[in-house]
């Protein structure tokens, strides 16, 4: 949803600039553990209003099913993220660990 890119963007200070590097760094595969916490956080938020996190924050795989349905393999590389991530890191490094770990997983 567009409108909370936008929300996502301004709070944390994010320029259009900033996210088409994002973009671009993580299309390369380049988005490490090193990113600027303000990245990691832009994709809390972005979960946080997609609401796919369960009550300790963690992402929920129903409610993620139910937004687009998870092919098995999919459903598989995200129950695997979620037991080396769940309840491991603060919230944004949580985030950012499963986006890595599903980008290197999850089928396009």
């Amino acid at each position: 949803n567009g409108v909370w890119v936008e929300e996502c963007l301004a709070a944390n200070n994010i320029t259009q600039a900033d996210l088409m590097e994002m973009v671009k760094r993580s299309i390369a595969g380049q988005e490490t553990a090193s990113s600027p916490g303000k990245h990691k956080c832009f994709y809390q938020c972005l979960a946080e209003k997609e609401n796919i996190l369960d009550s300790k924050g963690c992402m929920d795989v129903e409610k993620i099913n139910a937004i687009d349905h998870l092919t098995e393999k999919n459903r598989q590389a995200l129950m695997f993220c979620k037991s080396k991530n769940d309840e491991k890191f603060e919230k944004c490094e949580y985030i950012f660990q499963m986006v890595l770990c599903l980008t290197e997983k999850i089928e396009p």
